[in-house]
């Protein structure tokens, strides 16, 4: 699945693979560590959090990598 939507990403991945920008090369193949079934409730839990705001700074760099060669 390919995805733009981190929460998604995390609600129905096992993966998480977090891509650059061109080239479009693999930043890290992070594993989603929350049991199955999930609901949205795991959103309340702190490693949630941690793991969402991890993936954030992923692309926030690469964001800032990009705007700084533009």
């Amino acid at each position: 699945m390919v995805t733009h939507d981190i929460d998604e990403a995390i609600i129905l991945s096992d993966r998480v693979i977090v891509m650059s920008g061109r080239p479009g090369t693999l930043r890290e193949d992070i594993t989603v560590p929350f049991d199955r079934p999930r609901s949205f409730e795991i959103e309340r839990d702190p490693e949630y959090a941690a793991l969402r705001s991890r993936i954030w700074d992923l692309l926030r760099e690469d964001a800032r990598t990009a705007e700084e060669t533009a």
